[in-house]
């Protein structure tokens, strides 16, 4: 996870990610911090040094701006196939941030609104979608083993006919264990393709030494009866012939849960996500430019579907196509290009992550050395006359 580079997105230096991810735009930012406060405190003393430091800062600032990836720069030209997408925003009643004391009716919201849209397909509002996207925690409940909840959902499907990406709490191996899935539900009936969420957050989906804070009463952990598994899949999943990454809410922050289902050939990325909780708070946006940041680093469409907001879909530069508002019931449609070719921050990701990390140590050393080496040699000259 790489917060200062995950909020690049706004800024003129946003295409550098396609070329050397989050990671690599966190060590430019760092470096051309340091790069300036060097020039400020040496320049003088060090005058080619400083322009040395400028030349290198422009090129290396500007190169990814000017030559831009394969996939950033064709990924909307019309010779690329296309799926059709629906996201669906159900929407929380009441407050909007308490999703469990009103799961039933969150699920019915999606459900209704997927009715809704199969009508206005059939009347020809809109383009009838390869499949629709559920958000995460759209159904509360295991939808395999509470009737109403698969009652509803069957609805839907049959409504639409094509597959639905169902966010759904699922019943773990063990009765103290949950599953927070993405359910590839198929119009007749199966579930067969599943993704699970790889990065379950700590406090909140799972309690971490449970047994030792168990009996201490400490904050709402007491609300988290079972502690929710981490998925290991790395493969996109398959829905209606379209190779889709999906992230579920907190995936999205981690490099590892995105790359890997790209470099298996992932065309897209679905986000599904339940911002509920975090209802009136920066959390919204901060997760939506978390969206935008990983469309420039893979080159791929993002198509974003929450509870309550922020749904909408994000073009491979990063630019924002649709956006629904918050605390509505809606849906945006969108015709998404499916990209094939990978972005050398996707390709070269863990080989750029290793040689930053190898440089920023380097500098590290270098840096202690030669603040030391003059202590070292002011020492040696007391030794020598004493």
């Amino acid at each position: 996870m790489d917060p200062a580079g995950l909020g690049h997105h706004r800024h003129p230096v946003r295409p550098v990610a396609a070329w050397v991810g989050a990671t690599g735009v966190s060590f430019l930012v760092a470096l051309t911090g340091a790069t300036l406060a060097w020039m400020v405190s040496e320049g003088k003393t060090h005058p080619v040094g400083a322009v040395v430091a400028i030349v290198a800062t422009l090129v290396v600032g500007s190169a990814p701006v000017l030559v831009r990836p394969e996939s950033l720069t064709s990924s909307w030209e019309a010779d690329r196939p296309t799926v059709t997408v629906a996201a669906v925003q159900g929407d929380v009643p009441g407050a909007g941030n308490d999703l469990v004391a009103v799961h039933e009716q969150v699920t019915e919201n999606h459900v209704q609104a997927t009715i809704d849209l199969a009508q206005q397909v059939r009347y020809g509002a809109v383009p009838q979608p390869d499949f629709v996207l559920w958000p995460e925690n759209s159904t509360a409940v295991d939808p395999c083993r509470n009737a109403q909840t698969n009652s509803g959902i069957s609805r839907a499907v049959t409504a639409i006919g094509v597959p639905v990406l169902v966010g759904a709490i699922v019943d773990g191996p063990r009765p103290d264990a949950v599953l927070n899935q993405g359910l590839v539900w198929a119009p007749d009936g199966s579930t067969k393709e599943r993704y699970t969420k790889r990065h379950p957050v700590p406090f909140g989906e799972y309690v971490p030494f449970r047994s030792q804070l168990s009996g201490l009463k400490i904050g709402r952990l007491d609300m988290i009866p079972r502690d929710m598994i981490a998925g290991t899949r790395i493969r996109p999943l398959d829905i209606a012939g379209t190779r889709v990454v999906d992230l579920i809410c907190f995936d999205a922050a981690f490099d590892d849960s995105v790359a890997a289902q790209v470099r298996n050939g992932g065309q897209m990325i679905a986000v599904q996500t339940s911002n509920a909780t975090f209802t009136g708070t920066p959390q919204l946006q901060q997760q939506f430019s978390i969206s935008r940041a990983r469309a420039i680093e893979t080159g791929r469409t993002v198509v974003v579907a929450s509870t309550n907001g922020i749904s909408g879909v994000i073009g491979p530069d990063g630019a924002v196509r649709d956006q629904l508002t918050p605390r509505t019931t809606d849906i945006a449609v969108a015709q998404v290009p499916l990209v094939e070719a990978q972005t050398p921050a996707v390709r070269y990701g863990s080989l750029i992550r290793q040689v930053l990390s190898l440089a920023g140590v380097a500098a590290v050393i270098t840096a202690a050395a030669r603040r030391r080496l003059p202590r070292l040699r002011r020492l040696g000259g007391w030794c020598a006359r004493r």
